[in-house]
């Protein structure tokens, strides 16, 4: 029971670092062929 208990907590504790990794906050900067750009809103860019 006490390696289920760990292997469970191990498991939610992988998945949640992984989705973290992934996360991009307002502020953040990433660069795109040469280009650096900042998110500056969490809303979704409306496309015409």
């Amino acid at each position: 029971m006490k390696k289920q208990v760990q292997l469970t907590t191990y498991t939610i504790f992988m998945v949640l670092a992984g989705l973290t990794g992934y996360g991009q906050n307002v502020g953040d900067e990433f660069p795109v062929d040469g280009i650096r750009y900042r998110i500056t809103s969490l809303t979704e860019v409306e496309k015409i």
